[in-house]
C-alpha cells in the first residue's frame, strides 16, 4: 500500500477516536474535564486533517494515483466530517446559551450530509453507467476544508467559552452564542452545496437519467 492510501486509512482510524473524546467525559465533569476532553478531541481531529492534506500532496507530488485512493481519500473525509458533526451535536459542546446555534448546526449538518450522500450516490452511478471513477476536484476539496475549519472553530469557541467560565468571567465567551461557529457551520454548507451542484453539472451526462 503506498504513502497517501496509508494516511486515508489512518484518516478512518483516528476518527473514532476523537469522536469518543467529543461524546465521553473520561475525566469527570466540570469545566475542567470539558476542557481536557475538548482539546484531545482538537488535536487528534486535526492529525486526521492533517492527513487528509499530506495524502494529497504526496500523491501529486509523486503521481500516485489508483482507484483505491480516488475511492478511499473522498470516503475518509465523509466519515471524519460526519463523526464530527454528529459527535459535537451529540455532546454538551451546544449548551442551552447556544440554542440558536443549536439550531443551525442541526439544518447545516443535515444540509452537509444530504450533499455528500448525494454525491456519494452520484459517484457510484456514474462508476457503474460509465466506469468513470469520479476524482475529488478543487471544489470537493475547498467544501473539506470548510467543514474542517467549522468543526475546529466550534470546538476552539467551546474551549475558550469553557476557559472564560472556568477563571470566574460571568457568561464565558460572548455569553456562550457560539457566534463565529455559527458563521463557519453556515459557509460550510453553503460551499457543501457549491461543490455538490457542480459535481452534478460535471457528471450529469454520464448518469443517464
Amino acid at each position: 500500500m503506498n504513502t497517501p492510501n496509508k494516511l486515508s486509512i489512518a484518516r478512518v482510524v483516528l476518527t473514532p477516536v476523537f469522536t469518543l473524546f467529543l461524546v465521553y467525559s473520561f475525566f469527570g465533569g466540570g469545566h475542567i474535564a470539558h476542557i481536557i476532553s475538548t482539546l484531545l478531541s482538537a488535536a487528534v481531529f486535526g492529525a486526521a486533517a492533517l492527513t487528509d492534506y499530506y495524502d494529497g500532496k504526496i500523491a501529486r507530488r509523486d503521481n500516485i494515483i489508483t482507484k483505491f485512493g480516488i475511492f478511499i481519500d473522498p470516503l475518509a473525509d465523509k466519515f471524519m466530517i460526519f463523526c464530527a458533526m454528529i459527535g459535537i451535536f451529540a455532546s454538551g459542546y451546544i449548551g442551552e446559551s447556544s440554542i440558536v446555534f443549536k439550531h443551525f448546526y442541526l439544518w447545516c449538518g443535515l444540509v452537509i450530509i444530504f450533499r455528500e450522500l448525494a454525491v456519494t450516490t452520484m459517484r457510484l452511478v456514474v462508476a457503474g453507467e460509465s466506469g468513470i471513477v469520479v476524482p475529488a476536484n478543487i471544489w470537493g476539496k475547498m467544501k473539506t476544508v470548510s467543514q474542517i475549519v467549522a468543526t475546529l472553530v466550534t470546538l476552539a469557541e467551546s474551549l475558550l467559552d469553557d476557559i472564560l467560565l472556568l477563571v470566574g468571567i460571568e457568561g464565558g465567551f460572548l455569553g456562550g452564542g457560539m457566534y463565529f461557529s455559527i458563521v463557519a457551520v453556515c459557509f460550510a454548507a453553503i460551499s457543501s452545496i457549491v461543490s455538490g451542484m457542480i459535481y452534478l453539472k460535471s457528471y450529469w451526462s454520464a448518469i443517464k437519467p
